[in-house]
């Protein structure tokens, strides 16, 4: 078995870069940018920090709920995609009051079924007609839109109470990093597999304005 170790960071990199290069905001609504290759954080979570994101009465599990379900449960939007090669990806788009989230699935790692593995979420004052159309308003049943931990507005002490130290800080980005290790089978041959969940934040002041949040098993 030969078994390459990429650095947790570059990983996530090259799921989310080349997704967005030569590509503006229009219809559809894409998902935004948070790569920056330049940063490299630690592994020092104890706890992955994503073991789902709530969505209503819906727990929607990463690698294991998969966008059509969540669209059947939502009822309307529609799946689109973006990117190619290692940065193709799946996705959804929603709207609530000033905000903005994409439920995404990675090309590759989310399968044939397009199981969630990534989900951005942005504080926006943009609320045209055509967004809206693209990235259609969640109804209240569907309340709340939250990840274990919490969700854009949450203030940094209740971001830290939750998530503990970050894994790294750069100006007004916090960054939380895990990763476990487990054998497992992989076409008839035991493996190691290597589970990340990743965080990555942008405050502003004192408030959680931006969340990318991604969760990948690879080996």
């Amino acid at each position: 078995m030969i078994r390459i170790k990429i650095n947790a960071k570059t990983l996530f990199t090259i799921l989310f870069a080349f997704s967005f290069a030569n590509m503006a905001w229009g219809e559809p609504v894409i998902p935004p940018d948070f790569g920056d290759d330049t940063i490299t954080v630690p592994a020092t979570l104890n706890k992955d920090p994503l073991p789902y994101i709530k969505l209503g009465k819906l727990t929607a599990k990463f690698e294991e709920t998969t966008l059509g379900e969540i669209l059947n449960v939502f009822g309307k939007g529609s799946m689109k995609s973006s990117g190619e090669g290692c940065g193709h990806q799946y996705w959804l788009c929603y709207s609530l009051p000033n905000q903005r989230f994409w439920l995404a699935s990675h090309g590759e790692m989310g399968g044939d079924e397009h199981s969630l593995t990534q989900v951005y979420a942005i504080t926006t004052t943009s609320n045209s007609q055509e967004e809206l159309a693209a990235c259609p308003m969640v109804q209240d049943h569907h309340l709340p839109v939250e990840f274990s931990f919490g969700w854009i507005g949450m203030n940094k002490e209740a971001l830290v109470k939750a998530l503990g130290k970050p894994s790294g800080v750069k100006d007004d980005r916090y960054f939380y990093l895990f990763e476990s290790e487990q054998w497992g089978k992989y076409r008839d041959e035991m493996v190691i597999w290597t589970t990340m969940g990743y965080v990555e934040l942008i405050l502003d002041g004192q408030k959680v304005i931006s969340i990318m949040a991604s969760h990948v098993t690879s080996n």
